[in-house]
């Protein structure tokens, strides 16, 4: 809630708000502020928004009814305040103004206290029609930095190339499926206890030639044909 002391009139007392030559926009809400103590706390104030440019119209725009212990009405400005009351007055309607000064008045309907019902004139505001125009931020952009360019990007790349490194390294034990090594070379299969055709065909003849499981059944299936084979010539060869 805004509030209002003696100590805080801005250009007119007992006003506080607006300052002096404000702009306000009909889209915008605006506060007018006064100094509550300056009349007794159960008395009314009447507050008055004034041309001073009136025409043949009046000077009256608008006027509110409050409670002094109020210390404060809200302000919402109305497009018909822009009208050109001269030219209306003139006969000729519908003429609007982009700038249009007015003035605020206040008194008080209290008895018991000299010049109470006195009007005392606060700040002039400008309404205009027009939206507030966006602030626009003129301040020099800094230019960009090639060294600074050339220096970071190689200095990411690198960093980026020895994460992918690093992560190949330290990974390179770790990437197992059940027994078998992915990408591991040779001698993974060698600690597993694959072998060549070499070593099997010994194991083979050291086993008597007995039937071994292995995970080439075409090369199994050869070795047992062999075998028959020869055991058939023998067979016709006794007789």
């Amino acid at each position: 809630m805004p509030t209002c002391q003696k100590s805080q009139y801005v250009d007119t007392g007992p006003f506080c708000a607006p300052k002096n030559e404000s702009k306000w926009y009909s889209n915008g809400h605006y506060y007018v502020t006064w100094d509550s103590g300056m009349w007794t706390a159960n008395s009314t104030v009447y507050i008055t928004l004034n041309y001073h440019k009136p025409g043949n119209l009046g000077r009256l725009a608008k006027d509110w009814e409050k409670p002094n212990s109020a210390g404060f009405i809200q302000v919402t400005p109305e497009k018909e305040w822009l009208l050109n009351r001269t030219a209306d007055a003139d006969g000729i309607p519908g003429i609007y103004m982009d700038e249009q000064p007015m003035y605020f008045l206040i008194r008080s309907d209290s008895v018991n206290q000299p010049g109470a019902r006195n009007w005392h004139q606060g700040a002039t505001v400008i309404v205009s029609a027009a939206t507030k125009p966006l602030e626009i931020n003129k301040s020099q952009r800094n230019p960009v930095s090639w060294l600074g360019l050339a220096i970071g990007l190689p200095v990411v790349f690198a960093f980026i190339f020895l994460m992918i490194c690093g992560t190949h390294f330290c990974m390179r034990n770790q990437r197992k499926i059940g027994p078998i090594a992915i990408g591991g070379g040779r001698r993974h299969f060698k600690r597993a206890g694959y072998s060549g055709r070499k070593a099997r065909a010994q194991r083979t003849m050291q086993g008597g030639l007995q039937a071994e499981y292995t995970d080439d059944p075409v090369e199994a299936e050869y070795r047992e044909q062999q075998q028959r084979d020869w055991e058939l010539a023998n067979v016709r060869g006794g007789r």
